[in-house]
């Protein structure tokens, strides 16, 4: 998504001066791209910079975990997967929904995590989700962190269109 200075200050409830400045170091580090569209610039992430996606793996780190904290089987459960990981290939796991979502290479390998729903797919249905854009919101990257920016960066050009429009 695209975001004046402005708007990131209301969406944070922070004074503009202080977003301003803080926007301005992150432009300046490459963490967010700048843009200009008509008389405002619009600012975006650049997941092309390394520090861009460890900064958002961070922020989905914490995610992950204080979901872990309350579900304690979960957590059990992925202990075991990445243990089992040599049978199969697996790029990134997903809670959406109340849903498990496995990205696997073969998703005809079925997960399933007794007391969740799950689901596996592979790279193409996730990328097709990403651009609908449902999956993108309210998730929690349970693993596979780098891969999932990864494939966010894939279908970022089509995001970036939507997002205009």
């Amino acid at each position: 998504a695209f975001y004046s200075i402005n708007q990131i200050a209301k969406l944070l409830n922070k004074k503009y001066p202080y977003v301003n400045k803080r926007v301005s170091h992150l432009l300046k580090e490459g963490i967010l791209r700048k843009s200009i569209m008509g008389a405002s610039h619009m600012c975006s992430l650049n997941l092309d910079n390394d520090k861009c996606v460890v900064l958002l793996t961070l922020i989905e780190i914490e995610k992950r975990d204080r979901f872990l904290k309350r579900n304690a089987q979960l957590k059990n459960a992925l202990e075991l997967l990445r243990k089992d990981r040599s049978k199969r290939t697996i790029y990134c796991v997903l809670l959406h929904n109340k849903q498990i979502y496995f990205v696997l290479e073969n998703p005809q390998h079925s997960i399933a995590v007794q007391g969740f729903n799950s689901s596996n797919m592979g790279v193409d249905e996730l990328l097709q989700r990403m651009k609908v854009g449902d999956i993108l919101k309210d998730h929690i990257i349970i693993f596979g962190f780098e891969r999932y920016f990864e494939f966010v960066k894939e279908v970022e050009k089509e995001l970036r269109l939507q997002s205009m429009i």
